[in-house]
């Protein structure tokens, strides 16, 4: 039982060297890493969990949000729903609006 304990670590540190992409492994080159850890078999794999494996911080997943929560869902159904007071009213603001026909 005191040898399954640390051959479970280092066969789990191993398979993580491997399986982690290149270039995100903070110190040192992953096939360096993956030689320590057979070469250097529990300090390795120490070592590795330590100071080599790149955080494993997921990407949180965008947040649902329901139409009433968005404000721009909210703006863009005020400004549809928005209509003026005065058919007369021009929304652009042309000037033709508050002039008395003549």
């Amino acid at each position: 039982m005191l040898f399954a304990i640390p051959l479970a670590v280092i066969v789990y540190a191993f398979i993580d060297v491997l399986t982690t992409r290149p270039h995100t492994t903070k110190r040192g080159p992953k096939a360096l890493w993956a030689i320590a850890v057979l070469l250097l078999p529990v300090v390795g794999a120490v070592l590795w969990f330590l100071f080599g494996r790149p955080s494993r911080r997921r990407a949180a997943a965008p947040r649902v949000v329901a139409p009433d929560d968005d404000p721009e869902f909210l703006r863009d159904l005020d400004r549809r729903t928005h209509k003026p007071e005065d058919p007369n009213d021009d929304p652009q603001g042309s000037g033709s609006a508050g002039q008395t026909p003549a």
